[in-house]
């Protein structure tokens, strides 16, 4: 429009959000205003326990428009449910879902950085990560469906190459943890997300702000950036997620998840400690225990709250040591 023409400048502003053009690449950075009225309205919906379809229409579009410059790919997940109530004209109610929605995005626009990218030139560090997940059902499998229960065997595992190198482990859930999670049939699922908030939590001292994550599942693969369960039955899931799009805001990475299949999937044979390739290539293994990560992920499970507040300070928090003893 020609009203919201703007002559040549460095910096602009575009709905909301700074655009700075320097010598080394584009700053992208949001408008402290604009993000104080985005959360201001969340808590007013929050408190109000309503949120009508046409304002869920316009608070989306802002969102999308922040998500997409800022935090990429994180924010689609936690801004579905308010597009869906944007669609349901009978609906005015905050259902558990939207309300967890909307308390996590509160958490991610308190989070959020600016985003610099380098002009391509500059050839910006990017790292790779491969993580993969297996559970075995034995003699519970019948008739094609899979009893789930705690005391399983599975596994989880990740190779991770930064320009430190690479890093590699592998290991097993345990049963405190997993029974939080296996309430419904999205056992393997939830094993699939946890690989991957296990390799970028262990390596997050190493990762620079732009990586790519492979998970050969697609659920796993689609639960980060698609996001929440509707049905209400996996609420812990749903804030293992909250967690993860918390956590990966407060870090200012812009992650992308992609899918591939098993036999492209570096980590494939990892889970189920198959190691040799990370041994005779002499990769780095993680020396450390995961129990502190693991008691987080408890009480996750339980407590939105938690989840998306002293979690994400406590696994900042977290040291991990790499190498062989």
């Amino acid at each position: 429009k020609p009203s919201k023409e703007q002559p040549p400048a460095e910096v602009q502003k575009i709905r909301g959000v700074f655009i700075r053009i320097g010598r080394d690449g584009i700053t992208v950075e949001p408008d402290p205003d604009r993000v104080s009225k985005l959360k201001s309205e969340i808590v007013s919906i929050l408190q109000a326990g309503r949120l009508e379809p046409e304002v869920a229409s316009r608070m989306a579009g802002k969102l999308s428009f922040v998500s997409t410059t800022l935090f990429g790919q994180i924010g689609r997940g936690p801004i579905g449910p308010v597009y869906k109530r944007a669609h349901q004209h009978s609906q005015t109610e905050v259902t558990p879902v939207l309300s967890q929605a909307l308390r996590t995005l509160h958490r991610i626009l308190e989070f959020m950085q600016p985003r610099f990218r380098p002009w391509p030139s500059l050839r910006p560090a990017v790292a790779t990560l491969y993580a993969d997940a297996y559970f075995q059902a034995g003699d519970d499998a019948k008739a094609g469906k899979r009893r789930l229960h705690s005391n399983l065997d599975n596994g989880w595992g990740f190779i991770c190459r930064t320009n430190e190198g690479i890093t590699y482990s592998c290991g097993r859930a345990p049963d405190s943890l997993v029974s939080k999670f296996c309430r419904s049939q999205a056992y393997i699922y939830f094993l699939e997300v946890l690989a991957q908030l296990v390799c970028f939590v262990v390596n997050k001292d190493r990762l620079p702000p732009y990586w790519i994550a492979f998970c050969d599942n697609a659920p796993g693969a689609t639960a980060i950036t698609k996001g929440y369960t509707t049905s209400g039955k996996d609420q812990a899931i749903n804030n293992l997620l909250s967690l993860i799009w918390a956590f990966i805001a407060k870090m200012g990475w812009h992650p992308h998840f992609e899918w591939l299949p098993s036999e492209f999937n570096m980590s494939d044979a990892v889970p189920r400690g198959d190691l040799e390739v990370a041994l005779q290539s002499r990769w780095t293994p993680l020396n450390s225990d995961l129990n502190q990560l693991y008691s987080i992920l408890e009480r996750v499970a339980e407590d939105l709250t938690y989840a998306t507040g002293e979690a994400v300070e406590a696994l900042c928090r977290l040291k991990f040591r790499f190498g062989r003893s």
